[in-house]
């Protein structure tokens, strides 16, 4: 993993994370998350740190390269377009759900109540049907 190339490097060039945060203009937690695997160096620093340990990006990404999606900005965009539709459409169903639920514990619900009275069928889909014989005395 990068984060554990980094690490490594880092210790190998007797650097501390404060060193290398202030070489990239960042604060040494947020080098230090790199680190830690909780957050993923962008292009440009990743070649700042190959510049700095006389490395491959190769080397520093090691097995890691399908990590990384290089794509155009506007394929980007577009992508991400599609996704909040998605999500859009997504939240609609939901919606659509949570509604139709609502309208069929209501009619549960008054199906019930019209099953307390005597001679009277709750119908369910898929004809399916539970009919009360019992009289009221």
């Amino acid at each position: 993993m990068i984060s554990e190339r980094l690490k490594e490097l880092r210790i190998k060039h007797n650097y501390s994370q404060r060193d290398i945060g202030n070489y990239l203009n960042i604060s040494h937690v947020a080098y230090g998350d790199y680190e830690r695997n909780r957050s993923y160096p962008d292009l440009d620093t990743i070649q700042k740190l190959c510049n700095l340990y006389k490395i491959s990006i190769d080397y520093l990404l090691n097995d890691n390269l399908t990590d990384i999606l290089i794509i155009p900005k506007n394929e980007y965009e577009n992508l991400k377009k599609s996704i909040q539709k998605i999500n859009s459409i997504i939240e609609n169903i939901d919606k659509s759900i949570i509604d139709n639920t609502e309208k069929e514990e209501t009619h549960i619900q008054n199906s019930f109540n019209n099953f307390k009275s005597e001679n009277s069928t709750i119908s369910f889909g898929n004809n399916v049907q539970i009919k009360n014989s019992f009289r009221k005395k």
